[in-house]
């Protein structure tokens, strides 16, 4: 059974049609228009709480699902990037984790979402790739208690706290979701904005804190524009919706890339930078590669 059937109203944002995509709230609301958190110390209860907020009414995004190659403006999926060396196989790993963690695999040429074993069964994703996505879904369709024993019982955060898998996974598919707008509820079957998830109790205020600030989100994706290492949020704020309302996220060849300077001065990239930065933020000067800079 295809997992759009399964989903609510609310969870119906998530769902690349146009239709079902605010395209106002997309563009007056730029991911990089927050300002940084500062540390828990200096940040008083009211001053998180009204940032939090400001999250709240950012609304709800679409994940990243296509990749538009620009040599010959032909659109493709994001395994299929992969297979042309638009982007490199962490950077499709993580955007394809995006995708599971707000409902399944969205085919890119309808926006429809497959759960990893039908994406799997249709060729759309790899046998590599296939066991992180399955761990990713439960993010969508809930973790097991390792305590009582109950299965598909748990949202992120909750088996996040519990120990339930890897800390810094559930931690980078919690960044996901807070990034696409809000943290998914499975006994709910609804999404919550940052605050109502620290309301309710779903996550402490302290780790809210962290992920209301972006610029702290781990840096494990290759952008492939540019060739610097860079954050989901930053990729999603790159990428534009087409008009089936499919968010899709313009590429070149490694050898293609550059990084424009307000200088009037173009870098480009001649070696692929490494998309195994440190989650916790490692400088993107340390993987760059090898650059030319000439005169635009």
């Amino acid at each position: 059974t295809s997992i759009d059937s399964r989903r609510d109203s609310k969870s119906d944002i998530f769902s690349c049609t146009s239709s079902s995509v605010d395209l106002g709230s997309i563009a007056s609301t730029p991911l990089g228009s927050r300002e940084p958190t500062p540390s828990l110390g200096v940040v008083s209860a009211a001053e998180l709480e009204t940032r939090l907020r400001s999250l709240a009414k950012d609304g709800f995004r679409v994940p990243i699902a296509a990749i538009k190659d620009e040599t010959n403006g032909e659109t493709v999926s994001i395994s299929q990037a992969k297979d042309r060396k638009l982007i490199d196989s962490v950077t499709e790993q993580r955007l394809l984790e995006a995708q599971a963690v707000t409902g399944g695999i969205i085919l890119h040429t309808s926006g429809a979402r497959l759960t990893p074993n039908e994406a799997l069964s249709a060729k759309y994703i790899t046998n590599r790739a296939f066991s992180t996505l399955t761990e990713a879904h439960k993010a969508w369709t809930g973790f097991s208690d390792r305590r009582t024993g109950k299965r598909n019982c748990l949202s992120l955060p909750e088996a996040l706290k519990s120990g339930s898998g890897s800390y810094e996974a559930m931690t980078r598919f919690l960044e996901y979701q807070v990034v696409l707008g809000g943290v998914y509820d499975v006994q709910k079957r609804e999404f919550h904005s940052l605050h109502e998830a620290v309301d309710n109790g779903l996550i402490e205020s302290r780790k809210a804190e962290r992920l209301a600030d972006f610029s702290r989100h781990s840096r494990q994706l290759t952008d492939p524009r540019t060739n610097l290492t860079t954050t989901y949020s930053k990729l999603v704020e790159a990428a534009y919706l087409d008009s089936a309302g499919i968010l899709t996220l313009s590429a070149w060849p490694r050898k293609q890339r550059s990084l424009k300077l307000e200088s009037g001065l173009t870098v480009r990239a001649s070696s692929l930078a490494s998309s195994r930065a440190s989650s916790r933020g490692t400088s993107p000067a340390r993987h760059l590669g090898t650059f030319e800079i000439g005169q635009i």
